[in-house]
């Protein structure tokens, strides 16, 4: 609505709402028979024995016995508890009156129009049902690698769903996160380093009625992640005393702080390793097996293949080894829903291993061809093929798995 429109509505909103006021206590004053007649002034005048005389200049002394103004205090005291009780069930109907009437007010203003809400919690604005499922604070991408030393990532898990009959598109200025006095806005182009917590928004509608989970990121500075989060959504604009001042819906934010990574747990072959705690939920990981040997042959709808490395975005000079392995998916979250065992290997796996008196951490490529089961085909850096001392690990953002190959 423009500017103009909204101030004349609320020029002419005024005109009528402001002389209810004086009808709303005239009616009260003639409905409950209130009569001012009913203050005898001329004998308080007696009672006071006001003379000329005490129109007449007066020197004032401090010490002079001041027993004429407790008496006017007392009287008046009196008096104000004779009218009270008179009129108790007056006054105490306009005081039930005006209690309720504040209270409507301070519900309105405090709690549905400047409500601070938790995250888990439906907040429904301009056109949006919005929720935020998790919120963390982290440097590290999902293999657990430091992305930048002065600038960390607010990254949010969060269900947005279109509450209207037409196509919607997420304005970014509608999803600013409140830091220190200081707004900071999405950044869409880092939502694939969180695939973990929902897709990544690049600017498309969302279709009425769906609902989608999205990794929603700032960029925060390293000096103020000890601060406190808000989300500050704006609802709607209001003219007052001729500014327009915006209404907002604030989300406390309490994110999770995932600053390092650390070794959870190391197994054995054919022992399960659980990743309860991870971003992944109760999913776990069992190898039976371990083929070492730089190739692997398998079998495949009646062939027999023997499996080489493929050109990666890791380069040549690697090798294939193969797993016996079995993946469970708990389905208890987002991304849970989503990974395999072939997106785990991918973007989660390296083969640590002892070369020359040193240890590698190398990536993994899962080059298993479809159709192939209960066992993966990985390569990496062929230098593994030397060493005594090898194991998988799992990084999943800030929690790593060891499992002992060799």
């Amino acid at each position: 609505m423009e500017v103009a429109k909204v101030r004349i509505y609320r020029d002419v909103s005024l005109i009528f709402y402001v002389p209810q006021y004086f009808f709303l206590v005239y009616g009260l004053i003639r409905g409950f028979g209130f009569d001012i007649k009913r203050f005898d002034f001329n004998k308080d005048l007696k009672e006071l024995e006001i003379e000329e005389k005490d129109s007449e200049e007066v020197e004032i002394t401090f010490d002079r016995d001041n027993y004429v103004l407790k008496r006017k205090a007392h009287r008046y005291f009196r008096e104000f508890k004779y009218y009270f009780f008179e009129n108790q069930f007056i006054i105490t109907i306009i005081g039930i009156i005006v209690a309720v009437l504040l209270g409507v007010i301070g519900f309105y203003n405090y709690y549905l129009y400047h409500r601070t809400y938790k995250q888990m919690q439906v907040v429904n604005i301009n056109g949006f049902s919005y929720k935020i499922n998790k919120s963390i604070l982290t440097n590290l991408d999902y293999r657990g690698n430091e992305m930048n030393s002065d600038t960390y990532h607010l990254a949010l898990s969060m269900n947005i769903k279109n509450i209207t009959s037409k196509s919607l598109k997420i304005n970014k200025k509608d999803l600013a996160v409140e830091i220190d006095g200081k707004y900071f806005y999405p950044t869409y182009d880092r939502g694939e380093y969180y695939n973990d917590l929902g897709i990544t928004y690049k600017g498309e509608q969302l279709r009425p009625k769906k609902e989608k989970t999205y990794a929603i990121v700032y960029e925060i500075p390293k000096k103020l992640i000890n601060k406190e989060f808000n989300m500050v959504i704006i609802n709607e604009y209001n003219v007052h005393k001729d500014d327009l001042v915006a209404t907002k819906k604030y989300i406390r934010i309490k994110p999770g702080y995932f600053l390092s990574s650390n070794k959870v747990n190391e197994v054995e072959l054919g022992q399960k390793i659980s990743f309860k705690e991870s971003i992944i939920g109760n999913s776990s990981l069992t190898i039976n097996k371990a083929y070492l040997d730089g190739y692997y042959q398998y079998e495949l709808n009646g062939l027999k293949k023997v499996a080489t490395p493929e050109y990666s975005r890791y380069g040549f000079g690697q090798l294939v080894f193969a797993l016996e392995d079995e993946f469970v998916s708990s389905k208890s979250n987002y991304y849970s829903e989503i990974i395999n065992k072939k997106t785990l290997y991918n973007n989660h796996a390296s083969l640590y291993f002892k070369y020359n008196n040193e240890y590698i951490m190398a990536n993994v490529t899962d080059i298993t061809p479809q159709g192939l089961e209960n066992v993966s085909i990985l390569q990496a850096d062929k230098r593994f093929l030397n060493s005594d001392d090898i194991r998988l690990v799992i990084t999943l953002r800030n929690k790593s798995y060891f499992i002992k190959l060799k």
